[in-house]
């Protein structure tokens, strides 16, 4: 009824997304997702529209339903403007790499980020990550050299790419000491994934340097406090463990939980989010930083 009654310009999105929600929770996913395309129809690029569309892609795609999520996706970016582009173009890459398709996921990154003016080097960022996440280094190193023109324009790209080649031959002192120029001191994801090295060097000091480094980039407070709690427990700092792994799921830590010493381990391996989070960043977790018998992969 109050969608019904409000007007676009009274942020009648938010109206629509919390009804679909309440609607996916209850099963209802298909309802949900025509209550989407109800709004998508009726609001305009202004008026928040690219949330919708993301909205129902990502139940769709939970539904299985990846092409006609894919699909959809692709109509909102033709019709939205380059600002709202930066919010659907990762998620329509994230359904395809949920469904195995890192090839197509990548390619996508890779054209947008040759096709934008302002932005590139993010997409670029994004494509080699995606890349990087199969554990391919065929694929990274291919995707490293359709960026050239981007990369070129960005030594921390390059510092980043020259990273996740180290870690893929399992040289973590070598990735852990990638040089990095003052002007990179403020680059995240690269002093994430050096933080990341030095821990699976056996270093949590020089990890807890890079992580001290960091500034929360936006929709990246998660990754960081997951990168804490795994520093902390290198450290056998319990408390810190559950402190950082509390902020990370955002509530306290149930009692089953305080008593799971590879609780960060389990958080990695089941999160299923769409969003940017540690397994986009970190597709593999070394049997040398967890302590089991095997490596834990995405792919």
């Amino acid at each position: 009824e109050g969608i019904g009654r409000l007007g676009p310009e009274h942020s009648v999105s938010s109206l629509y997304r919390a009804a679909a929600e309440l609607l996916a929770r209850d099963n209802e996913v298909g309802e949900a997702v025509e209550l989407l395309r109800e709004g998508i129809g009726r609001l305009g690029p202004e008026h928040s529209v690219s949330s919708l569309y993301r909205a129902a892609a990502e139940l769709l795609a939970r539904d299985n339903k990846v092409g006609e999520a894919v699909e959809l996706l692709r109509e909102g970016i033709g019709r939205v403007g380059p600002e709202h582009r930066r919010e659907l173009v990762p998620t329509q890459a994230a359904i395809l790499t949920r469904s195995g398709d890192y090839r197509s996921a990548t390619d996508i990154l890779v054209s947008e980020a040759l096709s934008t003016e302002r932005g590139g080097r993010r997409y670029a960022e994004h494509a080699l990550l995606t890349a990087f996440g199969i554990q391919d280094a065929d694929l990274l190193n291919e995707t490293a050299r359709s960026l050239e023109a981007v990369i070129s324009e960005s030594p921390g790209t390059r510092a980043l790419v020259e990273c996740l080649v180290l870690q893929l031959r399992d040289d973590w002192s070598g990735a852990a000491a990638v040089p990095a120029k003052p002007s990179m001191s403020s680059y995240a994801t690269l002093l994430g994934e050096k933080a990341f090295s030095a821990m699976c060097a056996g270093d949590p000091e020089e990890a807890s340097r890079f992580v001290d480094l960091m500034r929360e980039r936006r929709g990246t407070s998660g990754v960081l406090n997951w990168i804490k709690a795994v520093v902390a427990y290198q450290r056998s700092d319990l408390a810190g463990v559950h402190r950082h792994l509390g902020d990370f799921v955002q509530r306290p830590l149930r009692a089953e939980e305080l008593s799971d010493d590879l609780l960060w381990v389990r958080l990695w391996a089941e999160d299923q989010d769409f969003g940017v989070r540690p397994r986009f960043y970190f597709p593999r977790l070394p049997a040398v930083l967890t302590g089991l018998e095997t490596d834990l992969t995405v792919s």
